[in-house]
């Protein structure tokens, strides 16, 4: 497998080569400073100082060198908004246990997808095709989403019905992380409410 580098993320975003004083600094210096500054580069480096664990431990569950490199992606993506929130004390452990937990919550969603379309095609005629997005009856939860916004409409299809990430919605859009983040969260607190119990039926949340 090729080296799976994030610092060439934030070459690609325009933010620099990284300096070599930060190259040295320990993690928890890494850490403050992006805390203080949210400069980028401190976290490409706190997470090239750790990529072949993370692609090690990605590689094992996704078996998949695309699927690994789409994984980090958005796991950067990820660290960057919650590495401002959090305390962050035995850097390494933090990191690794972030990683799993993400490589769980995206095992799950895997599953949910593939239980759902084998129930679709075990009750459709032969021949009829199976969508590939999450368990979501658009027809059924059309008053639902009148509810939300034109921009948080788009985002929940491109979320739920066509299983982008966030950086693909990103790319496509010209949104920051938090902007989809906080639309999606805008969106599923609204459909909370106008769903009631039969939500968690046709969502799953991180």
């Amino acid at each position: 497998m090729r080296p799976l580098l994030f610092s060439v993320i934030i070459r690609f975003l325009g933010k620099g080569r990284t300096p070599d004083a930060l190259a040295q600094a320990p993690d928890q210096e890494l850490v403050r400073l992006y805390q203080r500054t949210q400069d980028l580069r401190a976290v490409s480096v706190l997470l090239d100082r750790y990529a072949d664990v993370i692609a090690g431990i990605a590689m094992r569950q996704l078996r998949d060198e695309e699927a690994v490199r789409d994984f980090a992606g958005d796991l950067y993506l990820k660290l960057t908004d919650k590495l401002l929130n959090t305390e962050v004390v035995h850097v390494k452990s933090w990191l690794l246990t972030t990683v799993n937990n993400a490589l769980t919550d995206l095992g799950r969603k895997a599953r949910v997808r593939r239980e759902y379309r084998e129930r679709v095609r075990a009750t459709s005629p032969v021949g009829t095709e199976v969508p590939s997005g999450m368990p979501l009856d658009q027809h059924y939860l059309t008053g639902a989403l009148h509810t939300l916004s034109e921009r948080e409409q788009r985002c929940v299809q491109y979320i739920y019905f066509q299983d982008l990430s966030y950086q693909e919605i990103m790319e496509l859009e010209g949104w920051t992380f938090n902007q989809v983040r906080g639309m999606r969260d805008r969106a599923m607190k609204k459909l909370r409410q106008a769903l009631g119990p039969e939500f968690q039926q046709y969502f799953q949340e991180d």
